[in-house]
């Protein structure tokens, strides 16, 4: 979703929004592309009990989708979740280079892992030993650097 998109969703202005909102639009998108990738399995498996009717003894209903049509709703599908697919990957570079203007290594570690590897801090924690509680605290450092070293994002 791009942020335009977002922001207009969402009722947020550019200067209201938080680093953390921004950040997790690669999450948000993410999701819905996980939405879709089920509703496309929901039709495959539609089209699939719709197809393996016999057609001899089917009742022809008024408004019913055949078989054909139910390819076409998949493949409709298909590229939608393909389009959003590259918008989830051109956002993830683009917050990712915006991550690497933050100069502390730890905070581009604690952002990278939970922005655009969609870890919880308590992953985070675990997979580097760090205490939980550290990491909770730069956390909010690393969105604070992230806010000071974007400020075309955050006018």
């Amino acid at each position: 979703m791009p942020l335009i998109f977002w922001r207009y969703l969402f009722g947020v202005r550019s200067f209201d929004m938080r680093p953390k909102d921004y950040l997790s639009q690669v999450r948000h998108l993410s999701n819905e592309i996980d939405s879709k990738l089920k509703l496309k399995e929901d039709l495959r498996a539609r089209a699939l009990s719709i197809g393996s009717l016999d057609t001899k003894e089917r009742v022809q209903s008024s408004g019913g989708l055949n078989f054909s049509d139910w390819v076409d709703k998949i493949t409709d599908m298909e590229r939608e979740i393909d389009q959003k697919i590259e918008e989830l990957i051109d956002l993830k570079k683009r917050i990712n280079s915006q991550i690497d203007k933050v100069e502390n290594p730890v905070h581009r570690l604690v952002l990278v892992n939970h922005y655009l590897r969609d870890m919880s801090l308590r992953e985070i924690a675990a997979n580097y030993t760090y205490n939980y509680g550290y990491i909770k605290n730069i956390h909010g450092h690393a969105l604070l650097e992230f806010k000071a070293k974007n400020p075309e994002v955050f006018k």
